[in-house]
């Protein structure tokens, strides 16, 4: 698969749309041989909380907790994100398979919920939109998320993100969360998106 630069438009007026309307302002649709991403509109919230509890089922069951975050989140909260902050999807067709978040404070993005539908993990689509999702904010310095060490492979793929750990926080026998964290790089040093496989 070939590499697949992310197209930009020009910015708004400044008082245009909220924070995360103005960076998701920033993408047109970026086709790949199998997906497409694209800013999340607000009719598919619910699309997407179900494939982050899908997603996230397997992790549930390792962690012998089904009170985790991503399965708890409410739909509000989803929508929420999605007119307030900066929400990608990506989409085989007409059809979501994937998502991911970037919440702003100050200069720092949170990654958050970057989820793949079961079916269509392993084919780079969550390296994909994790690229996108830093993309579309040029302005942060540092990008921060939390994951889950229960998952074999976590962190090993962030990692190859240019994250690194901060802290490791343990919640039970079984659980125990990575903070990790990246400086954001410039514009010019940005490589393209690639087929990384995840």
């Amino acid at each position: 698969m070939p590499n697949t630069t992310l197209a930009q438009r020009g910015r708004p007026a400044c008082g245009a749309a909220a924070p995360g309307q103005r960076a998701a302002q920033h993408f047109r649709q970026v086709s790949h041989d199998m997906h497409t991403i694209a800013p999340a509109a607000p009719d598919d919230a619910t699309a997407i909380l179900d494939i982050q509890r899908r997603a996230f089922a397997q992790e549930a069951r390792l962690s012998d907790n089904w009170e985790i975050p991503p399965l708890t989140e409410a739909l509000d909260a989803v929508a929420a994100h999605i007119q307030s902050q900066t929400v990608l999807t990506a989409r085989h067709g007409t059809d979501i398979i994937g998502s991911v978040r970037g919440i702003v404070a100050g200069t720092v993005c949170t990654v958050r919920g970057l989820s793949i539908e079961p079916a269509y993990q392993g084919r780079g689509i969550g390296s994909a939109l994790l690229r996108a999702i830093e993309i579309a904010h040029p302005r942060v310095t540092h990008f921060e998320l939390t994951t889950n060490t229960v998952m074999e492979g976590n962190v090993r793929f962030y990692e190859r993100h240019g994250y690194r750990i901060t802290e490791l926080t343990r919640y039970s026998d079984r659980i125990t969360l990575a903070q990790m964290r990246k400086t954001a790089q410039s514009e010019s040093s940005r490589p393209a998106l690639n087929d990384e496989r995840r």
